[in-house]
Protein backbone atom coordinates (compact mmCIF):
# COMPACT_ATOMS: atom_id res chain seq x y z
CA UNK A 1 0.00 0.00 0.00
CA UNK A 2 1.53 3.72 -0.57
CA UNK A 3 -0.37 6.85 0.98
CA UNK A 4 -2.82 7.32 -1.93
CA UNK A 5 -4.16 3.68 -0.59
CA UNK A 6 -4.62 5.16 2.55
CA UNK A 7 -6.13 8.28 1.29
CA UNK A 8 -8.41 6.21 -1.08
CA UNK A 9 -9.63 4.18 2.63
CA UNK A 10 -9.90 7.43 4.27
CA UNK A 11 -11.82 9.20 1.42
CA UNK A 12 -14.13 6.11 1.59
CA UNK A 13 -14.58 6.11 5.08
CA UNK A 14 -15.70 9.84 4.96
CA UNK A 15 -17.79 9.49 1.91
CA UNK A 16 -19.22 6.05 1.57
CA UNK A 17 -19.23 5.99 -2.21
CA UNK A 18 -15.82 5.23 -5.01
CA UNK A 19 -17.61 7.98 -7.23
CA UNK A 20 -17.03 11.04 -4.52
CA UNK A 21 -13.84 9.47 -3.26
CA UNK A 22 -12.32 9.60 -6.61
CA UNK A 23 -13.43 12.78 -7.34
CA UNK A 24 -11.66 13.87 -4.05
CA UNK A 25 -8.65 12.61 -5.08
CA UNK A 26 -8.62 12.98 -8.72
CA UNK A 27 -9.34 9.41 -9.58
CA UNK A 28 -11.08 7.58 -12.10
CA UNK A 29 -13.84 4.82 -11.26
CA UNK A 30 -11.38 2.52 -12.90
CA UNK A 31 -8.09 3.73 -10.65
CA UNK A 32 -10.39 3.37 -7.57
CA UNK A 33 -11.57 -0.07 -8.29
CA UNK A 34 -8.15 -0.78 -9.17
CA UNK A 35 -6.41 0.31 -5.66
CA UNK A 36 -9.20 -1.30 -3.83
CA UNK A 37 -8.35 -5.44 -5.50
CA UNK A 38 -5.26 -4.50 -4.87
CA UNK A 39 -5.70 -4.13 -1.43
CA UNK A 40 -7.91 -7.04 -1.27
CA UNK A 41 -4.87 -9.03 -3.11
CA UNK A 42 -2.03 -7.68 -0.43
CA UNK A 43 -3.77 -8.28 2.77
CA UNK A 44 -5.68 -11.94 0.74
CA UNK A 45 -8.90 -11.00 2.37
CA UNK A 46 -12.51 -9.20 1.28
CA UNK A 47 -11.82 -5.71 2.58
CA UNK A 48 -14.99 -4.37 0.76
CA UNK A 49 -18.83 -4.93 -0.22
CA UNK A 50 -19.90 -2.97 -3.01
CA UNK A 51 -23.51 -2.60 -3.45
CA UNK A 52 -26.11 -0.25 -4.59
CA UNK A 53 -25.84 1.93 -1.61
CA UNK A 54 -21.69 2.40 -2.44
CA UNK A 55 -18.93 1.00 -0.44
CA UNK A 56 -19.60 -1.29 2.56
CA UNK A 57 -16.31 -1.99 5.06
CA UNK A 58 -15.73 -5.85 5.85
CA UNK A 59 -14.86 -6.10 9.72
CA UNK A 60 -11.39 -6.63 8.43
CA UNK A 61 -11.98 -3.34 6.24
CA UNK A 62 -12.75 -1.39 9.12
CA UNK A 63 -10.15 -2.00 10.99
CA UNK A 64 -7.87 -1.93 8.31
CA UNK A 65 -9.51 1.44 7.87
CA UNK A 66 -9.04 2.75 11.28
CA UNK A 67 -5.36 3.32 11.06
CA UNK A 68 -5.63 5.40 7.87
CA UNK A 69 -6.30 9.11 9.78
CA UNK A 70 -2.95 8.08 11.94
CA UNK A 71 -0.52 6.78 9.21
CA UNK A 72 -1.55 9.72 6.97
CA UNK A 73 -1.00 12.32 10.32
CA UNK A 74 2.31 10.57 10.78
CA UNK A 75 3.62 10.45 7.19
CA UNK A 76 3.06 14.44 7.05
CA UNK A 77 4.68 14.77 9.90
CA UNK A 78 8.04 12.73 8.84
CA UNK A 79 7.71 14.56 5.60
CA UNK A 80 7.37 17.87 7.47
CA UNK A 81 10.79 16.68 9.42
CA UNK A 82 12.66 15.85 6.55
CA UNK A 83 12.13 19.20 4.60
CA UNK A 84 12.68 21.04 7.87
CA UNK A 85 16.15 19.35 7.87
CA UNK A 86 17.18 20.33 4.69
CA UNK A 87 16.63 23.97 4.99
CA UNK A 88 18.66 23.31 8.20
CA UNK A 89 15.71 23.73 10.51
CA UNK A 90 16.39 20.83 12.46
CA UNK A 91 19.08 20.26 15.57
CA UNK A 92 18.86 22.15 18.89
CA UNK A 93 19.44 25.74 20.20
CA UNK A 94 19.90 26.88 23.25
CA UNK A 95 18.03 29.79 24.87
CA UNK A 96 18.64 31.63 28.13
CA UNK A 97 16.21 33.20 30.29
CA UNK A 98 15.28 34.73 33.38
CA UNK A 99 13.24 32.25 35.80
CA UNK A 100 10.17 34.39 36.29
CA UNK A 101 9.91 34.81 32.49
CA UNK A 102 10.46 31.35 31.92
CA UNK A 103 8.13 30.14 35.15
CA UNK A 104 5.21 32.37 33.76
CA UNK A 105 5.54 32.99 29.98
CA UNK A 106 8.38 30.98 27.81
CA UNK A 107 6.18 27.66 27.82
CA UNK A 108 3.32 28.82 26.02
CA UNK A 109 5.52 29.96 23.79
CA UNK A 110 7.63 26.59 23.36
CA UNK A 111 4.57 24.98 22.97
CA UNK A 112 3.63 26.79 19.83
CA UNK A 113 7.37 27.18 18.65
CA UNK A 114 7.79 22.78 19.00
CA UNK A 115 4.00 22.46 16.65
CA UNK A 116 5.46 24.39 14.05
CA UNK A 117 9.42 22.87 14.27
CA UNK A 118 9.09 19.10 15.64
CA UNK A 119 12.40 18.91 14.43
CA UNK A 120 13.93 21.45 16.66
CA UNK A 121 14.91 20.96 20.23
CA UNK A 122 15.82 23.85 22.74
CA UNK A 123 17.71 23.51 25.84
CA UNK A 124 17.06 26.20 28.65
CA UNK A 125 18.84 27.94 30.95
CA UNK A 126 17.71 29.77 33.93
CA UNK A 127 20.12 32.37 35.62
CA UNK A 128 20.06 35.76 36.99
CA UNK A 129 19.91 38.51 34.75
CA UNK A 130 23.55 39.81 35.21
CA UNK A 131 24.32 36.30 34.90
CA UNK A 132 22.42 35.69 31.41
CA UNK A 133 24.38 39.20 30.26
CA UNK A 134 27.58 38.03 30.76
CA UNK A 135 26.73 34.36 28.80
CA UNK A 136 25.75 36.44 26.01
CA UNK A 137 29.00 38.53 26.01
CA UNK A 138 31.42 35.35 26.12
CA UNK A 139 29.58 33.58 23.99
CA UNK A 140 28.18 31.02 25.69
CA UNK A 141 24.39 31.36 24.49
CA UNK A 142 23.50 33.82 21.97
CA UNK A 143 19.92 34.04 22.72
CA UNK A 144 17.65 34.91 25.86
CA UNK A 145 15.13 37.08 27.81
CA UNK A 146 16.31 39.44 29.91
CA UNK A 147 15.25 41.49 32.88
CA UNK A 148 16.31 45.25 33.50
CA UNK A 149 18.61 47.37 31.44
CA UNK A 150 22.00 46.45 30.69
CA UNK A 151 24.65 47.46 28.19
CA UNK A 152 24.13 45.30 24.92
CA UNK A 153 25.67 45.73 21.64
CA UNK A 154 23.59 42.83 20.12
CA UNK A 155 20.16 42.95 18.51
CA UNK A 156 17.48 43.36 20.88
CA UNK A 157 13.48 43.25 21.27
CA UNK A 158 11.61 44.90 23.65
CA UNK A 159 8.90 42.72 25.16
CA UNK A 160 7.27 44.20 27.94
CA UNK A 161 8.01 46.44 31.02
CA UNK A 162 7.16 44.83 34.09
CA UNK A 163 5.81 47.13 36.93
CA UNK A 164 7.47 47.27 40.64
CA UNK A 165 4.95 46.85 43.65
CA UNK A 166 4.70 47.08 46.95
CA UNK A 167 4.00 44.31 48.86
CA UNK A 168 1.92 43.79 52.43
CA UNK A 169 -0.09 41.18 54.37
CA UNK A 170 -3.13 44.07 55.12
CA UNK A 171 -3.66 47.53 53.35
CA UNK A 172 -1.04 50.19 54.33
CA UNK A 173 0.26 53.84 52.93
CA UNK A 174 3.35 55.65 51.97
CA UNK A 175 3.46 57.02 55.68
CA UNK A 176 2.74 53.20 56.85
CA UNK A 177 5.93 51.92 55.10
CA UNK A 178 8.72 54.22 57.10
CA UNK A 179 7.26 52.72 60.47
CA UNK A 180 7.02 49.23 59.04
CA UNK A 181 9.60 46.48 58.88
CA UNK A 182 11.13 46.39 55.10
CA UNK A 183 12.30 42.73 54.14
CA UNK A 184 15.14 42.87 51.88
CA UNK A 185 16.38 40.08 49.42
CA UNK A 186 19.43 39.59 47.11
CA UNK A 187 19.21 39.26 43.79
CA UNK A 188 21.22 40.79 40.46
CA UNK A 189 22.73 44.25 41.07
CA UNK A 190 20.62 46.36 38.79
CA UNK A 191 17.41 45.38 40.25
CA UNK A 192 18.35 45.89 43.81
CA UNK A 193 20.01 49.16 42.93
CA UNK A 194 16.35 50.41 41.76
CA UNK A 195 14.60 49.33 45.04
CA UNK A 196 17.31 51.15 46.77
CA UNK A 197 16.83 54.10 44.24
CA UNK A 198 13.20 54.77 44.80
CA UNK A 199 12.91 54.13 48.67
CA UNK A 200 15.36 57.29 48.80
CA UNK A 201 13.11 59.25 46.16
CA UNK A 202 9.68 58.52 47.70
CA UNK A 203 10.38 57.72 51.42
CA UNK A 204 13.26 60.72 52.02
CA UNK A 205 15.06 58.26 54.71
CA UNK A 206 16.91 55.27 54.02
CA UNK A 207 15.08 51.97 54.04
CA UNK A 208 15.31 50.76 57.77
CA UNK A 209 18.72 48.71 58.24
CA UNK A 210 19.41 45.25 58.06
CA UNK A 211 19.91 44.95 61.80
CA UNK A 212 16.06 45.76 62.16
CA UNK A 213 14.91 43.92 58.96
CA UNK A 214 14.95 40.50 57.04
CA UNK A 215 17.11 40.10 54.73
CA UNK A 216 16.48 36.64 52.70
CA UNK A 217 17.84 35.32 49.56
CA UNK A 218 15.42 36.06 46.99
CA UNK A 219 11.91 37.39 46.14
CA UNK A 220 10.18 34.57 46.09
CA UNK A 221 10.88 33.56 50.14
CA UNK A 222 10.07 37.48 50.54
CA UNK A 223 7.00 37.15 49.26
CA UNK A 224 5.92 34.30 51.47
CA UNK A 225 7.19 35.87 54.85
CA UNK A 226 5.10 39.30 53.71
CA UNK A 227 2.19 37.10 53.16
CA UNK A 228 3.27 36.15 57.24
CA UNK A 229 3.01 39.51 57.82
CA UNK A 230 6.59 40.05 58.86
CA UNK A 231 6.85 43.13 56.77
CA UNK A 232 6.84 44.95 53.46
CA UNK A 233 8.76 44.65 50.16
CA UNK A 234 8.88 45.59 46.80
CA UNK A 235 8.68 42.96 44.16
CA UNK A 236 8.38 43.45 40.20
CA UNK A 237 4.29 42.69 39.40
CA UNK A 238 4.96 39.37 37.76
CA UNK A 239 6.54 37.69 40.75
CA UNK A 240 3.81 38.46 42.53
CA UNK A 241 1.00 36.35 39.96
CA UNK A 242 -0.56 33.40 41.10
CA UNK A 243 -0.23 35.10 44.98
CA UNK A 244 -3.25 35.24 47.23
CA UNK A 245 -3.25 37.31 50.02
CA UNK A 246 -1.12 40.30 49.40
CA UNK A 247 -2.24 43.75 49.00
CA UNK A 248 0.07 45.35 46.14
CA UNK A 249 0.33 49.01 45.64
CA UNK A 250 1.66 50.55 42.41
CA UNK A 251 4.94 52.91 43.17
CA UNK A 252 4.54 56.05 43.38
CA UNK A 253 7.50 58.22 41.90
CA UNK A 254 8.23 62.03 41.71
CA UNK A 255 9.89 61.77 38.29
CA UNK A 256 7.46 59.73 36.38
CA UNK A 257 4.36 57.71 36.29
CA UNK A 258 5.14 54.12 37.73
CA UNK A 259 8.62 52.42 38.35
CA UNK A 260 9.12 49.90 35.90
CA UNK A 261 11.67 47.12 34.35
CA UNK A 262 11.92 45.87 30.91
CA UNK A 263 11.97 42.46 29.65
CA UNK A 264 13.60 42.05 26.38
CA UNK A 265 14.96 39.03 24.07
CA UNK A 266 18.71 39.66 23.55
CA UNK A 267 20.37 37.82 20.70
CA UNK A 268 23.92 38.34 19.31
CA UNK A 269 23.83 39.76 15.84
CA UNK A 270 25.32 37.08 13.38
CA UNK A 271 23.00 34.06 14.98
CA UNK A 272 20.34 35.51 12.86
CA UNK A 273 22.01 34.08 10.06
CA UNK A 274 21.64 30.70 10.80
CA UNK A 275 17.54 29.41 9.85
CA UNK A 276 17.63 27.81 12.82
CA UNK A 277 18.06 30.20 15.39
CA UNK A 278 16.21 33.21 12.99
CA UNK A 279 12.96 30.77 12.91
CA UNK A 280 13.01 30.40 17.03
CA UNK A 281 13.56 34.17 17.31
CA UNK A 282 11.12 35.13 14.12
CA UNK A 283 8.49 33.02 16.22
CA UNK A 284 9.15 34.50 19.27
CA UNK A 285 8.69 38.18 18.50
CA UNK A 286 4.86 36.87 16.79
CA UNK A 287 4.11 34.92 19.48
CA UNK A 288 4.39 37.58 22.14
CA UNK A 289 3.88 40.42 19.85
CA UNK A 290 -0.19 39.77 20.11
CA UNK A 291 0.69 38.78 24.09
CA UNK A 292 -1.22 40.09 26.76
CA UNK A 293 1.34 40.65 29.88
CA UNK A 294 0.46 41.54 33.06
CA UNK A 295 -0.49 45.37 33.95
CA UNK A 296 -1.15 47.37 37.04
CA UNK A 297 -4.74 48.24 36.35
CA UNK A 298 -5.78 44.58 36.42
CA UNK A 299 -3.69 43.33 39.50
CA UNK A 300 -2.84 46.08 41.94
CA UNK A 301 -4.98 47.56 44.85
CA UNK A 302 -4.53 51.49 44.11
CA UNK A 303 -4.78 51.78 40.34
Amino acid sequence: MDMQDWSLLLALVEEKSMGKAGEKLFLSQPAVVYRLNRMEKEFGTVLFVRNNRGVQFTEAGQKLSSHASDILREYNSICQEIQQCGSGLCGNITVGSSSTFLSHFLPEQLKSFYQSYPSVTISLVAKRNDELIEMLNNGQISVAVVRGNHEWNGSSCHLYDDPFVVISSHPCTVEDLKHTPYISYSGDPELIGSITRWGHELLNVPFITTTDATRVTGPQICIQLVKAGLGWSVVPLTRTLGESDLFKIALPSYSFPHFSRPTQLLYTKGIYKLPLYSAYIEHFKSFFSHYSFPSLQNEVNNC
